[in-house]
């Protein structure tokens, strides 16, 4: 089947996204591309006509916005099923975010989340937008660091109190950062941290797929998944980056909460079961983990009965640690600089992901 080009003007789309999600601009502006039609939930592609579904057969890539609703994974493969001959024409699928486990599963905040077998099994490549949101991310790594290390809470009691109170403050530079899950953003938040002096190690699935520079980054050591505990009790700060696979969920548990150094801090900006959150809650209460940083949590919204509320060592984020103001544009608009591209050129695709595995 043709890939653009010459022979292709342009690249038939269906794009899944909600009717107030502004970001996606770049997509209907784009010379190369041509949206058939946009859907926000199955019932919308339920409701097709046997006209409507015919026009939508010459489209060859479908782009899934997140939905508010979180049935992303039930959306798109009611699409493909709806789509003539359970959408054969499809051949490529862009996630524009980086994670892609509410894709791949249904129900993927549950504990036993059932996976999207007919979008895993599809014939088609899938792309996501890892590296867009890496910076930012890595920049919250180093200020929770700071706001431990430096003590900032006592700073705004102080402060509230009009306390003048002196003390000694923690050093960053020397101190041991580990890095749960070495990926792009495990490597932006590494960059930053290594500025700074501290000593970096890495937990990777695959150790033998770093490059020089990853390498050099991580100074400290680097391990394989069995090497979690190992590398847990050498480091002052863990930061947990890893998707939210089969294999991660519930990674870092009672283990290596009890692993941890006397005064550790964990920080978790990757997903929230891959954390037992018992386990984290049962450390912070017992004083052996000094406190912990969270912008991901096991349910999303926090209930307001979770006692990560009320305890006074931990940092509390709402998932929003990536959401710059430019966030959602900036991924579409890497989506089609970038990967449209080299689509319509023929070229291999970048940020491609393993349906099986997850990421």
């Amino acid at each position: 089947m043709a890939r653009g080009g010459a022979s292709q003007r342009c690249t038939k789309i269906i794009l899944i996204e909600t009717p107030e999600d502004k970001a996606n601009t770049a997509i209907y502006d784009s010379a190369h591309l041509q949206v058939l039609n946009s859907f926000s939930s199955p019932k919308e592609i339920k409701d097709l006509s046997p006209a409507d579904i015919a026009d939508l057969s010459e489209a060859t890539v479908i782009f899934a916005s997140p939905l508010a609703s979180q049935e992303d994974a039930k959306t798109i493969e009611t699409l493909l099923t709806t789509l003539p001959n359970n959408g054969e024409n499809i051949a490529w699928i862009h996630a524009r975010s980086a994670g892609v486990e509410h894709l791949l599963t249904h129900n993927f905040t549950s504990p036993n989340p059932k996976p999207a077998q007919i979008l895993i099994n599809h014939k088609s490549v899938m792309t996501n937008a890892r590296g867009c949101f890496s910076s930012t991310l890595g920049e919250y790594c180093m200020g929770a660091i700071f706001y431990f290390n430096k003590d900032i809470p006592r700073l705004l009691k102080n402060k509230a109190e009009r306390n003048y109170e002196r003390y000694c403050v923690g050093e960053i530079r020397g101190k041991r950062l580990g890095i749960v899950g070495y990926g792009d953003i495990g490597k932006a938040c590494a960059r930053l941290a290594n500025a700074y002096g501290m000593v970096l190690s890495g937990l990777k699935r695959d150790p033998t797929s770093l490059t020089e520079e990853d390498k050099k980054l991580l100074n400290g050591g680097v391990f394989g998944v069995d090497g979690l505990c190992d590398m847990v009790k050498q480091c002052d700060y863990l930061l947990i980056a890893a998707p939210l696979t089969d294999e991660t969920r519930g990674l870092f548990g009672e283990a290596a909460f009890k692993a941890m150094q006397p005064g550790g801090v964990i920080i978790n900006l990757g997903r929230g079961p891959v954390v037992d959150e018992k386990s984290m809650i049962a450390a912070l209460k017992g004083g052996n983990l000094r406190g912990a940083a969270l912008d991901v949590f096991d349910v999303e919204p926090l209930p307001k009965d979770n006692d990560l509320w009320t305890l006074g060592n931990v940092l509390l984020s709402p998932h929003n640690m990536d959401m710059t103001t430019t966030f959602t544009k900036e991924a579409t608009d890497f989506f089609v600089e970038n990967l449209v591209e080299k689509w319509v050129n023929g070229d291999d695709l970048v940020n491609k992901v393993n349906k099986e595995k997850g990421y």
